[in-house]
């Protein structure tokens, strides 16, 4: 059970109340938590159970099917994919927060990985995930797909919040602002 994570652990089902939890599952699997059950085998994924009880899921590797207690649907959520209940927990922020996360943790191809999700979005998270992901190109040394992104970035959003950071990037790849 993951730190801050509330729920109880029996014969291959985890009931989680609250909290994060990260789960390699090695055999069938249930997490239940107050709106959702989560069915998994030889996976990898994330379950996040806000305090009012809604839930998210990302995964990581493998799948997982995902039931709604309020609706009865399961969904099929595959390798890269996510899911949550509610509106309350938004899922650009659940990916974006994930993949700085892996890039903490010295897997920065997973962390792109996950941010290339996020590019088609039109908002704040759109822009974020287009600097961040040539960020991480960056500091992988590969700078044909950092100029990419930025070039993309300054496509979609030319009045963006992140204009003074977008430049500073293009400044360290050693091409002019635009």
């Amino acid at each position: 059970m993951a730190p801050g994570a509330a729920g109880t652990i029996s014969a291959r089902t985890i009931n989680l109340r609250s909290g994060v939890l990260d789960l390699t599952a090695t055999q069938a699997t249930t997490v239940r938590t107050p709106r959702a059950f989560i069915d998994t085998e030889s996976s990898t994924l994330r379950v996040a159970v806000s305090q009012a009880g809604d839930t998210a899921v990302l995964v990581y590797q493998g799948s997982a099917a995902v039931r709604s207690a309020a609706n009865h649907l399961t969904e099929q959520v595959g390798m890269g994919q996510q899911w949550a209940e509610a509106a309350s927990i938004d899922r650009a922020e659940l990916l974006h927060r994930e993949a700085l996360r892996l890039e903490r943790e010295g897997q920065p191809r997973r962390a792109l990985q996950v941010l290339e999700g996020l590019f088609a979005h039109q908002g704040a998270w759109g822009e974020l995930s287009l600097y961040d992901a040539a960020r991480i190109h960056l500091s992988l040394a590969d700078r044909a797909a950092a100029a990419d992104l930025l070039d993309q970035h300054q496509r979609r959003f030319p009045s963006g919040a992140l204009s003074t950071e977008v430049n500073s990037l293009r400044e360290r790849l050693g091409e002019p602002r635009k």
